[in-house]
């Protein structure tokens, strides 16, 4: 059974200007193996014993073919069909991307987890796509991710495996280290690269509604089309070395690492956010060219890495994951180039060059990549709708015969008068904490889960580091058992014990008793739609 996507009615028109063909990701993958067999493909940094008690790994082009292989073959040995659904939650890390195109290869769609997601995250979000696996990492840290799987794994009917990268595998979880080798299972036959055409399903990543995720099931050929809104506006050359410090879950970073990397053949470098003086050493060491952080923190990090004192580097890309003032940053001082790339939920990217350190508002209408080039392909549109809401289609943006003329709302908003995209807003209810999105519905809903509270209410404020976060005031039951902060604290235990990320906890809970009847509140018993 595949994973079936929307027929687009642009498709031929997409074909025509040739950003749409029969490349998969593999293909794309075996082209550079091809090309350049002992090229250093991929290796993590010098941090990854610190965080993963593992040392790092560095794979030419042809060590990660074997790997590749290997994986594929096992998925297949243990009777994963063609289409079916893998979740994968790996960190910043090798073993990521191998997977990534292990189940490619296998015939298999990787559904990419936010790494922060515990069980109840997982469980929510797997159920609709009857996942058949869970891939993850054994530690990362002082978290296991394997147990968190594992709970997660026991709420999912159709999962069949949960398996795990690392030493120490817990019971029921099966190890994959040794298929890091290279040495895969004999007599295994890999589905002809005629069986994927590029218009079927590659990957899912995981939009965020006020509800909470939904998935989002994107084709080859509209990754390709996300890899190159990079390659023009970068500017990526073939040899290309990237180094990216992002984790591999949304369409923001994939579009800055996974993508342009299989699209120029070059060499990905994969670093963990924490270390700035390791990222920096990294940069200088493997001779970085372009390298990848969050847009959150540009402003920090660009006189600190674009410093000119990285002799080959050329490019600091600035990636903006949860949308936010696409177009309004602050000015930065800074001797390299920088590149924002804005995502519009999970649909697609666009990218804008800045101009002596300012950003260059994106406006409504055909996007064109390179922006200085009109006559560059269109790879994203815009349009704002009556209400303000940001609506995009294009060749990187899943078609869904939903809505009108091919575009997709998004939760990104402008005011009602605006032709510009220079400050965008979010709609109410969803909230991006550290970049991650978070819909309230969920946390009104695990709130209201407590016998003791009538009524609540989840507000979304500003942080200056994190973007955003969460609080929210409950109206305690007049007879419940549970009063004042003891019910809080009863709230607060419930969301660690319930399998919910830290980072979808409310980080202040007040009483408040005028909530009830309030009309802005969530009420218990009463249904709100999202």
């Amino acid at each position: 059974m595949r994973l079936m996507i929307d027929s687009d009615p642009n498709a031929q028109s997409y074909a025509d200007v040739g950003l749409w063909g029969r490349a998969t990701l593999d293909a794309l993958f075996k082209r550079n193996l091809a090309r350049a067999p002992d090229r250093l493909a991929m290796c993590d940094g010098t941090e990854r014993k610190r965080w993963s008690g593992r040392p790092a790994l560095r794979l030419t082009f042809r060590q990660a073919d074997d790997i590749i292989s290997a994986l594929a073959g096992r998925f297949i040995e243990l009777g994963l069909r063609q289409g079916s659904v893998v979740a994968v939650s790996l960190p910043n890390c090798v073993e990521a991307f191998l997977t990534i195109l292990a189940c490619g290869r296998a015939g298999l769609v990787p559904a990419v987890m936010p790494f922060l997601w515990r069980a109840s995250d997982v469980s929510r979000a797997l159920e609709p796509l009857a996942a058949k696996a869970l891939i993850t990492i054994t530690r990362a840290g002082d978290d296991m991710p394997a147990d968190f799987m594992r709970y997660a794994a026991a709420e999912l009917f159709a999962v069949r495996y949960v398996m795990a990268f690392g030493a120490d595998a817990p019971d029921g979880v099966m190890s994959l280290d040794e298929y890091l080798n290279g040495v895969h299972p004999r007599d295994v036959r890999f589905p002809p690269s005629s069986d994927a055409p590029a218009d079927q399903a590659a990957l899912i990543t995981f939009a965020t509604q006020p509800s909470g995720p939904i998935a989002i099931a994107r084709s080859h050929n509209h990754c390709v089309c996300s890899g190159l809104v990079n390659v023009l506006e970068v500017g990526l050359e073939p040899g290309d070395v990237i180094a990216t410090s992002l984790m591999p879950t949304g369409i923001a970073s994939l579009s800055s690492s996974l993508f342009p990397w299989l699209l120029t053949g070059g060499t990905l470098l994969l670093h963990q956010p924490f270390d700035l003086a390791g990222f920096n050493a990294l940069i200088e060491q493997e001779k970085v060219k372009h390298a990848v952080v969050p847009g959150a923190f540009l402003g920090d990090l660009a006189p600190r890495i674009g410093d000119g004192s990285h002799r080959l580097l050329r490019t600091l890309i600035g990636v903006h994951g949860d949308g936010a003032r696409a177009g309004a940053f602050d000015p930065v001082e800074c001797k390299t180039d920088i590149v924002d790339v804005v995502a519009f939920d999970e649909f697609g990217v666009a990218a804008r060059r800045r101009r002596k350190g300012v950003a260059q508002a994106l406006t409504a209408g055909p996007l064109y990549h390179p922006a200085d080039s009109e006559s560059g392909p269109v790879l994203i549109e815009t349009k704002i709708g009556g209400d303000g809401t940001v609506m995009v289609k294009g060749p990187q943006v899943p078609y869904s015969g939903k809505f009108g003329e091919g575009y997709r709302p998004t939760t990104l908003r402008v005011g009602k008068h605006d032709t510009s995209l220079a400050v965008l807003k979010r709609l109410t209810g969803v909230a991006y904490v550290g970049g991650l999105g978070v819909g309230t519905g969920e946390i009104e809903k695990q709130l209201l889960a407590s016998d003791d509270v009538d009524a609540v209410k989840v507000t979304v404020v500003h942080d200056p580091l994190f973007g955003q976060r969460i609080e929210a005031q409950i109206a305690p039951r007049l007879n419940g058992a549970t009063q004042g902060e003891a019910l809080v604290q009863r709230i607060q235990a419930r969301f660690a014990s319930a399998g919910i990320a830290a980072y979808k906890t409310p980080t202040m809970i007040r009483i408040e008793h005028r909530l009830r009847g309030d009309m802005h509140a969530r009420q218990r018993g009463v249904s709100q739609g999202s």
